[in-house]
């Protein structure tokens, strides 16, 4: 008996009918197709030679595959400068993947020998359009033989900082028709790349036809460290239509530390505990380095400081005080310095020096200049302590016979003596005003008198006066302090008045050959020397009571003492 049917209700679960026969979708499986490839050898070939010609395919023929290769002239001459089948047929067996065939080139009559170069054109044509149609151009040349290849010898000096390049060339003798490739390579000799002499450099040059010079180019590190002269050599290798005649150039890295005329100075960036020296500080710091090199001209003895050179001298710049805390906050003490190392010949002028600057008290560029200037000066000695300057301190005064002739000179006196602040290595502020070295600024411009540029000379630097700065000496002084220095209170400059032909700057001679200086950023071991120098700079100032430059309240001056004392601060 045959199942009844039934009929399933609305509602209910489908019926069960058995098993059932389910078909799975076909995946798509595309498989590229294979591309045809045309090469030669060489793109040039001179007259005479064959020229190699390889076809491939991208993948194994998986039927027998045909293609016809014919030529056409461009501005060479079938079976004149070259000859070949009118068609050369090629077949790809199943299988393979790369087939070559040869097409000679012809040499011309000697009358023709100054034709130049002349082209024409290899064309694959496969049966399966699928495989894509390609052409090659190929130049006949007039026949050379091969060019040589040299590479020069160079020589520079390595600088004190950062980086520079040394330029090899390397050079054919000729123009050549064919390309010519060449590897390249340094290799150590007393320049090493473990000494982080230079950074080392290798690779290939490729000269197209008609190129003659290539340039190889290799950084050079700088250093301050004294040493003989160093060499390195950079060496050609793998000449491809080339021969070498003169494979390897010789580099010679020359010591530039040794003592130069003039006055140099150099900067050295250090990371404080005001964090580093931002790059408009620096900016600010070099103009301060053209500004005294204006005034200070003569060469001072090299020093060896622990196998480095310092000519002349060495500023160190940080962001923070000096001997405290990195900041006391806005308008107060705005930066201190002081000379950390002394010549131990000669007059013993120091050799190296490092300033603090107050982060909060950098923002105004003018003050900024001045302070910078302020301080250098004290690094360069000018402030009690220092043997330079204190030898010519007598009680509150400085007795320097040039610093004194100025002063009586434009403050109309005949003192015995220029005004000290009491106890500290600046000039009387109550006399001086907006001298460069009183202690004191009000924001105002402030000029380096030829009473500063007198000083420094007493010190024992070679000094040029005529580039002193417009300083014109306060209209009023307290009757109290003009009786002290037998100045009287009415000024011999009135207020708006130009400055005399005694303290006014040559303008030729400020405009004068720009100063040295030379700008190294601090390596890590900088950081230490950094608190080193910061020490030595309060030891060297803290035998006297130090004062500090502020800005003074409104419509007055004031005078900050600075706790640790000693340093000469701006």
């Amino acid at each position: 008996m045959q199942p009844h049917r039934r009929l399933r209700r609305a509602g209910s679960g489908r019926a069960d009918r058995g098993p059932r026969l389910g078909l799975e979708p076909l995946e798509r499986r595309d498989c590229p197709a294979a591309v045809l490839g045309l090469t030669v050898r060489e793109a040039v070939v001179f007259e005479g030679e064959r020229v190699d010609v390889t076809l491939t395919l991208s993948q194994p023929a998986t039927a027998t595959e045909r293609v016809a290769v014919t030529t056409r002239a461009i501005s060479a001459t079938y079976g004149v400068d070259y000859f070949a089948p009118l068609t050369h047929q090629v077949t790809f067996a199943p299988g393979q993947t790369s087939q070559t065939i040869a097409i000679q080139t012809l040499r011309d009559a000697p009358k023709d020998a100054t034709e130049g170069t002349e082209y024409f054109t290899i064309q694959a044509t496969p049966a399966t359009p699928a495989l894509g149609v390609r052409a090659v151009n190929v130049g006949i040349a007039d026949y050379a033989p091969p060019p040589t290849l040299s590479v020069t010898d160079m020589r520079m000096n390595e600088g004190n900082s950062g980086t520079s390049t040394m330029t090899f060339m390397v050079g054919l003798s000729g123009r050549y028709a064919k390309p010519v490739t060449v590897s390249y390579a340094t290799r150590d000799g007393s320049a090493t790349t473990a000494n982080d002499d230079y950074v080392p450099a290798s690779g290939s040059l490729v000269f197209a036809p008609g190129e003659t010079t290539k340039a190889v180019v290799v950084t050079i590190n700088g250093d301050r460290i004294l040493e003989p002269d160093e060499t390195f050599s950079l060496v050609l290798t793998s000449p491809r239509n080339a021969t070498l005649t003169k494979p390897t150039g010789i580099g010679t890295i020359v010591n530039d530390e040794r003592d130069q005329p003039g006055f140099q100075v150099t900067l050295n960036y250090l990371d404080g505990p005001g964090g580093p020296v931002p790059q408009s500080v620096r900016t600010v710091a070099q103009q301060a380095v053209n500004r005294w090199a204006r005034i200070i001209t003569g060469d001072l003895a090299a020093v060896t400081d622990n196998g480095f050179i310092i000519d002349d001298f060495e500023m160190s710049v940080q962001m923070g005080l000096l001997g405290g805390a990195p900041s006391d906050g806005p308008s107060n003490v705005l930066a201190n310095a002081g000379p950390t190392a002394f010549r131990d010949n000669g007059n013993g002028l120091p050799y190296k020096g490092i300033t603090g600057l107050d982060p909060a008290d950098i923002a105004n560029t003018s003050l900024l200049l001045d302070t910078i200037t302020h301080e250098m000066g004290h690094a360069f000695g000018f402030l009690r302590g220092p043997a330079v300057f204190s030898r010519w301190v007598v009680g509150d005064t400085f007795v320097g016979p040039n610093a004194l002739r100025e002063y009586n000179s434009i403050f109309a006196t005949s003192a015995t003596g220029v005004p000290l602040q009491a106890g500290g290595g600046h000039w009387d502020e109550t006399v001086f005003g907006n001298e460069l070295m009183s202690p004191v600024t009000t924001g105002a411009p402030e000029y380096i008198s030829r009473i500063t540029i007198g000083a420094l000379n007493d010190m024992g630097y070679t000094v040029n006066y005529a580039a002193a700065e417009p300083y014109v000496r306060p209209r009023v002084m307290a009757p109290q302090v003009a009786a002290a220095t037998g100045v009287a209170t009415v000024s011999a400059f009135p207020s708006g008045s130009a400055p005399t032909a005694s303290n006014k700057p040559s303008q030729s001679v400020v405009q004068a050959k720009p100063p040295v200086v030379v700008v190294q950023t601090a390596s890590v071991k900088a950081a230490t020397v950094s608190k080193v120098d910061a020490a030595k700079a309060v030891a060297v100032a803290e035998s006297t009571a130090g004062t500090a430059k502020a800005v003074p309240p409104k419509s007055a001056y004031r005078v900050a003492l600075l706790s640790q004392a000693g340093i000469g601060v701006g």
